[in-house]
């Protein structure tokens, strides 16, 4: 490049960050990110429309579709893959949401809270058969402390 064509492009480049097209404050802090709000609008956008249940009924069926055998061993993997990943984020959501629920709970309340989480659901049906409470010779049980 001729020092003629370096110089036309750095007055060029003067004359740009004059007028507040680039350089200064307002694009050093972005630090090469872009326009991050737009990004989380749109994600958020796309959040809401994900809680609608024809939408999510969309969802798991294109997942489901992904892992379907008749699909390449990599194309199901990154089904599952990202299957996972939406499990493992929604786990950390509800920890979180425990969390801050707990911060604000009495002892008597966490102790229901505990009880609620520890008898039904999963976590119920996987402590009753651990610890066979389903036996029908068993008719009667005392909790102690």
């Amino acid at each position: 490049m001729s020092e003629e064509e370096r110089e036309r492009r750095r007055q060029v480049m003067l004359e740009r960050v004059a007028r507040g097209e680039v350089g200064g404050a307002k694009f050093g802090r972005l630090g090469g990110r872009g326009n991050t709000r737009e990004k989380r609008l749109a994600q958020e956008r796309l959040a809401q429309e994900a809680q609608k249940p024809e939408v999510q009924k969309d969802l798991v069926k294109v997942l489901k579709d992904a892992i379907h055998e008749d699909q390449s061993i990599g194309t199901r993997l990154k089904g599952l893959e990202a299957w996972v990943e939406i499990e493992r984020n929604q786990e950390k959501l509800n920890l979180a949401v425990d969390k801050a629920e707990a911060e604000h709970l009495d002892r008597q309340q966490m102790i229901e809270v505990l009880r609620q989480k520890l008898t039904t659901g999963a976590a119920g049906e996987i402590l009753r058969a651990q610890a066979q409470l389903d036996d029908p010779d068993i008719v009667d049980a005392e909790v102690v402390d």
